[in-house]
């Protein structure tokens, strides 16, 4: 399973710094279902989500990149997850845009 790093963190765990944009977990590493949870969820110090839902990218799309996914996968995520992407290309947006305004931003339409 691989998700999309959405804000950068220092990850205890796996003693890996992962950047916004990253492919977590790392190549090689393992992580558990609790540990997922938690990353997902604002309910930390930070009150950050650090990574998005689970991707399904191609062998060699285990980047992060979010416009690679179609726009059904796309609307499984979260519209602060959007955003968060779209923060970490430097796209820019309005805080009123809705769910399929920010996934044609993704997708680069």
């Amino acid at each position: 399973m691989r998700y999309t790093v959405l804000n950068t963190f220092n990850d205890l765990e796996h003693n890996v710094l992962y950047k916004t944009g990253d492919s977590y977990p790392a190549e090689g590493k393992e992580t558990s279902e609790e540990r997922v949870s938690v990353l997902q969820s604002k309910d930390n110090k930070y009150n950050r989500v650090f990574i998005g839902e689970e991707v399904n990218n191609e062998p060699d799309g285990e980047d992060g990149d979010l416009s690679k996914l179609t726009a059904t996968e796309l609307k499984k995520i979260k519209n602060e997850d959007l955003q968060a992407y779209l923060n970490s290309k430097n796209i820019e947006y309005k805080s009123d845009n809705n769910k399929d305004e920010l996934i044609n931003l993704v997708l680069g339409k």
